[in-house]
This record gives structure tokens, sequence and C-alpha cells, in this order.
């Protein structure tokens, strides 16, 4: 009887009424936020972002856990609340888009930086970035100022929030990939020609779906798509760069390809491709640390994780790879 009890209430809140509440309350605080001025006073940011880290308790000692596993000293230090300052700031932004967009201001605020650099690739590429800045509001402006751009859709849990979120993205032009259609639809649109966005930051899954890669000193299980398919058809990677500056304009700036022919000569071309992207993005992390979504576990078990060859667990294979 226990058992039924402690199950029924871990799943309580993914009940149907339940996501129609929560979808409810949070339209009504995207209505007050969007009553607000951009940018959102600091003050008012501030306010919020202290109260978020003191009662999210979970979260920030995980912030604080990867600062130090990342080499960062913390004693007498601002960083974790520039980073919850950070991430409430863009909520802000992020919650204001349809307004901005449609009020055609996105000009101040948003600056493509390097965009010849898709001419140089050609008609396809794949575009690597973190999450870095306000990547949700930098990518959705960018496709609105004429960059066509393709995103693998995550799916939020509550249906009516993933429902209304992805309206937004499309409607400002992004094209979203399905997550059960990954693969086919990756592998269309770099036969065909486009621009393909992926998130490299985050640990992979399914498990097989990563390599030990060394980011910030300590290995951390990496994404390997891209890699993968930039060999597989040929296609040029471009590490983005997205910040926000100290007068709240966003900056997406493209950087030099990466280039899988200078690749095929290596032992293993598929590491070593995974690690040029993944130094370049740890390199725009150290220019803004407080930007990025130092939120979730990086490094499993601190960081001190087994490399593929010492570990039989970790697949090779990549699901990637179909065609």
């Amino acid at each position: 009887m226990k058992a039924r009890r402690i199950k029924f209430l871990k799943h309580f809140w993914r009940r149907p009424p339940f996501d129609l509440l929560l979808y409810l309350v949070s339209r009504g605080l995207i209505m007050f936020i969007r009553m607000t001025p951009h940018p959102a006073p600091r003050p008012l940011v501030q306010g919020l972002s202290s109260l978020w880290r003191t009662l999210d308790g979970r979260h920030r000692k995980v912030v604080e856990e990867n600062l130090r596993l990342a080499g960062y000293t913390l004693e007498k230090s601002t960083l974790v609340q520039d980073i919850y300052n950070h991430f409430t700031a863009s909520l802000f932004e992020t919650l204001t888009i349809p307004r901005l967009l449609k009020s055609g201001v996105t000009k101040p605020f948003v600056q493509i930086e390097n965009p010849e650099i898709l001419q140089e690739v050609g008609k396809k590429a794949l575009l690597v970035a973190g999450h870095l800045g306000n990547w949700e509001l930098a990518g959705i402006a960018v496709t609105h100022k004429g960059i066509p751009l393709t995103a693998l859709a995550r799916p939020i849990d509550n249906p009516y929030l993933n429902r209304w979120i992805n309206e937004v993205r499309i409607s400002t032009g992004l094209d979203l990939i399905p997550k059960g259609q990954a693969v086919r639809k990756m592998t269309q649109l770099l036969r065909k020609g486009g621009y393909l966005i992926v998130a490299v930051d985050q640990v992979p899954n399914p498990r097989s779906n990563g390599i030990h890669i060394p980011f910030f000193g300590r290995n951390a299980l990496t994404v390997k798509t891209p890699a993968i398919l930039s060999l597989k058809y040929d296609t040029p990677i471009v590490p983005l760069n997205i910040w926000r500056d100290e007068k709240g304009c966003h900056h997406f700036k493209f950087t030099e390809p990466i280039l899988p022919a200078d690749f095929k000569d290596e032992e293993d071309p598929i590491r070593a491709i995974t690690e040029a992207f993944t130094n370049r993005l740890e390199k725009f992390i150290r220019e803004h640390p407080e930007q990025w979504n130092w939120l979730h576990r990086r490094w499993k078990k601190g960081g001190d994780l087994p490399s593929p060859e010492n570990d039989p667990s970790i697949s090779e294979t990549d699901p990637a790879t179909v065609s």
C-alpha cells in the first residue's frame, strides 16, 4: 500500500489536469512578465534571482560543484549569483520574444557577427553551440533576420507548454525536427543542404551516443554525432559563440569552420573533431562563464570518468550513422 502511495505521489504533477493547471499558471506569469519593459529593471531581476538562488538549494549545489570541478574559486566570488542573475534576465527576455519581434525592434538587441562564414562553407553546415548567453532568443532572432536555421525539438514534459513554445519558435521562421524523427530528418537536411544547430554541451543520451573528451581539464561524456555527420556528409562544422554584453545586446557570432577534410588522416577522426569543437566551446565559456548553463551535472562522478578504452559499457555505435 505504501509503495502504491509513493508511486502515485511521484507522478502526481504529471497527470493531465495538473499539466493544464501548470500551463494556465505559467501563461498568467508570462502575461505579467510581458508587461515589464525590455530589458527588465535590474532591481527586479536581481531580487528574483536572489530569491531563486536561496530557494533552489539542489541546483545551487550543482552549480557550485560544477564550478569547483572546472577550477573556479568561489570564495569571495559573486559568480554563482551572477549565473542566477543571467538566467533570470534570460527568462524575462525569452518570454517577451513575440512582443519584441512583432514590434520589429530586434536590431538594437541582437547583433549577428561574421555571417559571411555561411557563404564560405556553402549551402550546408552543422552549427554547434552550447547553452550560452540567451541561446533561445538569439537563435530565434537570427531566423527572424532571414538566416534559415533548423534545430532539434527537445520536447517539454508538459504538452501544453511544449505546444506553445514550439508555436513561438516556428512563428519566427525556425524549422524544428521532432525528437522521434531526428536521425532521418538530419540526414535528409544534410543531403539536400541546410544549416542544422546542434547543442554539444550536455551529457548525451543514450549513453552510447558519446565519447569522453577533456573539458575544463576533466573527462566529460560528449556527443559525437556532429563529428560523425560531418565526416559522412562532408559537412563543415561552424562553432557558435553567443553572449550578452554589458549593454544588454546579444551577440550571435559564427566562428572559423572546422572542416572534415582536415581530420580524415587522423587515427581517430571522430574523436579529433569532437575535441576540436569542444575546445572551442570551452574557450567561449571562459570568456563569459556567468552565461553558461552550470545548472546541469556536466561531469558525472565528479568528472573522474573512465575513458572509452577502459569502459566496456560505452559503445562506439551511434544512431546517427544510420542512413
